[in-house]
Parts: structure tokens; sequence; C-alpha cells
């Protein structure tokens, strides 16, 4: 079973607000997989226990999940899914939409160029994003096989 912790908000948690992401498919005209959108209602801003997983020749680890909560206090909106989007939206297609955040603050997004549904989960390296899709990395086919790679990596410690 899949198991995070509290990160962002480690108490008074928001009550969770799927408006922008029903918005975001609408306007990219796009289908987020069942899986993650309960994922995020249970999961938003957390971060999860095992976090490790394998891109390109390295290992890489979530700091935490991205949210999407229309927020009072600003001080999280780095953190947003929307913020992040903006970060990257220069440099990527706006079909790209970013759902993590490694320690390094690279990301980890979904690619929804190819498939608007069930699309492919990538690494985005935000100091390569100038160099546009040079700057990404596959790492899987999906988001359950996403999980799966990070539920794999729990066995392995």
């Amino acid at each position: 079973m899949f198991k995070c912790e509290p990160y962002l908000w480690k108490e008074n948690k928001p009550t969770y607000n799927p408006s922008y992401l029903k918005e975001l498919e609408l306007e990219l005209q796009i289908k987020f997989p069942i899986e993650f959108l309960n994922f995020m209602e249970l999961y938003f801003g957390d971060k999860p226990v095992y976090s490790s997983f394998e891109v390109g020749k390295g290992h890489c680890s979530i700091a935490h999940f991205l949210h999407c909560q229309n927020l009072v206090n600003d001080d999280f909106e780095i953190y947003s899914i929307s913020d992040q989007r903006e970060e990257i939206d220069e440099f990527l297609s706006d079909k790209i939409v970013p759902f993590a955040i490694t320690f390094d603050s690279n990301l980890i997004a979904f690619d929804f160029r190819h498939k608007i549904t069930e699309p492919e989960v990538i690494f985005i390296i935000s100091s390569q994003l100038e160099d546009g899709d040079k700057a990404i990395r596959h790492i899987s086919s999906n988001f359950h096989e996403f999980l799966a790679i990070l539920e794999k990596n729990e066995d392995e410690l």
C-alpha cells in the first residue's frame, strides 16, 4: 500500500478542491487518470514515505506532491501545479502538467502530448528547461506504473 506523510501542511490541511484540475482538463482537452485524481484527493502536498525512483542512469527522490488548492496564504503557492506550469510553459508544451517536485527542484509531470488519457510520466530537469525537450526524461508509461516503481523501491529498503 502506498504511504505518504504530511509535508506542506503538518496540520490544518485544507479541504481538497478539484476545480483547478477540472478546469485544466477542459482548457487542455485532456483527461487525468482516475487513479491520479483519487490520489491527489488524499495526498496533495504530502511527501511519499518511499520516494526514490530511477531516471536515466541515476536515482532521484520526490520531495512532495504539488497541490491544486486556491490558497489564502501565498507561502505555498510556489508548490502548486499552476505555479510550476507557469515556470515551464515558456519552454515546454502546455500539454505537460507537473504533479510532484524533487529535492533539487526538478519536476515529475504528465506528458499529454501523445495521449490525452493515460499520459506518460516524465522527469523534467529544471536547469535544462531552456533546451526544451532535451530537459525531459522518461520515467514510466503511466501513473499506475509510476506508483508501482515507488512501491518497488519501498520493498528494496
